[in-house]
């Protein structure tokens, strides 16, 4: 079957045995095609956003640049196809389209041996789904729900895991070098012989209680929406002293007049978080990127910035367009006394009528910053 660029969209083509067929550029979104054989077709860009694929085969199909997005592929089997990038000309320029799983229903789907390289699976729901010896280099699961999945074997070189929920996966013999797994709880995976070199984690040996586990697995799902599902992480007022938030996702959350004292924020990511009237008393943040925070009236005594990178944040208006405006990281009233700074870059922080006496700033690279006095310190 030769059917290139079909308008197919709506269809019911259930139960049909399409084994190498050429539907390359057509579109099934929201065909119904379940338990249909596609095994070897060439399906290249092809747009299957919102489709009934309940346990169709794919396997061996060339899906490159293909749009899942919303579709239902729960027991499917994918096993060895070719789910990367394409490269697809339209109004007569080339484009790079990656493999679209956004919001798709994976779950108990076998991707065995396929390759989703790059590929965007954000709020994916993929639970007890096979991805054993499956390339996922790249691959963005931000926000997924990878609980009870198979991912022995596979390579997650630079995987986006912000938020994904893992209970109970399986990540045994899995390359995870330079992964972000930023509010990733791995306590329940199995993590045999799993590569981790250079990748952003949690401490295993310190978690979260259970319902800040949650609101930051909620909040990643926000970040990875845009807005459109979960909700923003708000420990306002909450007494926090103490807890590690090292390697925690925590842009835009609310920590305004929490007790933070001792918590740690080591190598956590802050943008316009904020930390407004917060006890930061000898917190630990080092090697952290704060970019727009808020730690107005905050109290940052003894607290550990080493390392940090502090930098204004640009601003975009409600459709993403950059506006030109920056929102740098603001420290007014702010008491930094006895604050270690080593080694730290800040770009164009404010630190008006802030206490910073006996401050450390060694090694530290200051750009633009208002409020400081160097000579006091």
């Amino acid at each position: 079957m030769t059917c290139k660029n079909a308008k197919l969209s709506g269809k019911a083509l259930d139960g049909l045995r399409l084994q190498t067929a050429i539907l390359s550029g057509s579109d099934l979104s929201r065909a119904s095609a379940e338990m249909t054989d596609f095994s070897g077709a060439d399906l290249f860009a092809v747009d299957f956003s919102w489709a009934k694929l309940r346990k169709a085969v794919l396997s061996q199909a060339d899906l490159r640049g293909a749009n899942f997005c919303m579709a239902d592929l729960s027991g499917a089997v994918i096993r060895n196809a070719d789910l990367r990038a394409a490269q697809v000309d339209e109004w007569g320029t080339t484009l790079k389209r990656l493999l679209n799983l956004s919001g798709a229903n994976l779950s108990s789907a076998d991707f065995t041996g396929s390759d989703l390289e790059g590929a965007d699976a954000t709020e994916a729901l993929a639970v007890d789904t096979v991805f054993a010896d499956t390339g996922l280099t790249a691959v963005n699961f931000a926000g997924a729900n990878l609980s009870g999945a198979d991912l022995s074997g596979s390579n997650l070189t630079g995987a986006n895991l912000t938020g994904a929920n893992l209970d109970g996966a399986d990540l045994s013999n899995t390359k995870l070098t330079d992964a972000n797994l930023r509010n990733v709880d791995l306590s329940t995976c199995k993590l045999e012989n799993a590569d981790l070199e250079g990748a952003v984690t949690r401490d295993l040996e310190h978690p979260l209680p259970p319902e800040i586990e949650a609101s930051l697995r909620e909040h990643s799902r926000w970040i990875a929406s845009g807005g459109s599902a979960g909700s923003v992480a708000n420990f306002a007022e909450r007494d926090l002293k103490g807890l590690d938030f090292s390697g925690c996702d925590v842009r835009a959350a609310i920590f305004d007049g929490a007790n933070l004292a001792g918590a740690r924020f080591i190598k956590s990511e802050l943008l316009f978080t904020s930390l407004k009237g917060a006890d930061l008393a000898a917190a630990d943040l080092s090697f952290s990127i704060i970019t727009g925070a808020s730690f107005v009236g905050a109290n940052l005594a003894g607290a550990s910035l080493v390392g940090a990178r502090i930098s204004s944040a640009a601003l975009a208006d409600r459709g993403g367009r950059r506006t030109g405006r920056k929102m740098p990281v603001r420290f007014q009233r702010a008491n930094l006394q006895g604050a270690n700074f080593t080694g730290a870059r800040i770009e164009s922080a404010d630190f008006t009528d802030s206490q910073y006496r006996d401050a450390l700033l060694g090694n530290a690279k200051l750009t633009g910053c208002v409020g400081l006095e160097l000579d006091d310190l």
